[in-house]
């Protein structure tokens, strides 16, 4: 189980080592199919390299790592009754 002061320490753990093949930050992308995409790029590249697991983090800018939030609310959004 996940904690969060283990969850905390995860995404700073992730910031301070940036986005690589298995690490994608996204400030707010809310679109279904482009999520799909990279959530299947980092698990593919995270098995390629032998990795247990690939991160999709949302609420962090790209430039700077900085934490921003998000909008994106997953469990309340669907598509063809599936969420997104």
């Amino acid at each position: 189980m996940v904690t969060d002061s283990r969850l905390l320490a995860l995404v700073d753990d992730l910031r301070e080592r940036g986005e690589s093949a298995t690490v994608e930050f996204k400030e707010d992308n809310t679109d279904a199919e482009v999520a799909g995409r990279h959530i299947s790029a980092i698990s593919n590249a995270a098995r390629i390299q032998n990795e247990e697991l690939g991160h999709v983090v949302w609420g962090i800018r790209d430039a700077d790592r900085a934490v921003v939030g998000t909008g994106f609310e997953p469990w309340e959004r669907t598509v063809a009754r599936q969420f997104v």
